[in-house]
């Protein structure tokens, strides 16, 4: 079965495109709602610098996520059920957080893989 079949979840990702403006606030691409597997799980990651944090969400995605990107995650609705983004749901940029570690899994045969990142 391939990993794709198991991303019943939806995140909406805006892609970071730079911060070279005069207040050198970021600046966002258009958001773009992508399938996903949502995990929610209390956990201690160590980052790329030796850091530890604590992060509450782990997502896979097979789109490019960057840790500059804003990610919005789906409602928890009803247990059991996927959690998908409702007809005219609004997006709020104080709902959006950016992924505290980002790792790229390949397949073992090669080509293909996803993005995991963690919240």
């Amino acid at each position: 079965m391939p990993f794709s079949d198991y991303m019943v979840d939806e995140i909406a990702v805006a892609p970071f495109a730079n911060d070279d403006n005069v207040n050198q606030a970021p600046t966002y691409g258009a958001r773009v709602v992508r399938p996903a597997r949502i995990e929610e799980k209390l956990r201690e990651l160590r980052k790329g610098n030796g850091t530890t944090v604590t992060v509450d969400t782990a997502v896979a995605t097979l789109g490019p996520v960057t840790a500059r990107d804003k990610v919005w995650i789906a409602p928890f609705i009803d247990n059991g059920t996927p959690r998908t983004f409702p007809v005219g749901f609004v997006f709020v940029d104080a709902d959006a957080r950016s992924p505290e570690a980002v790792m790229n899994a390949r397949m073992v045969g090669g080509g293909g893989g996803h993005v995991e990142f963690f919240l």
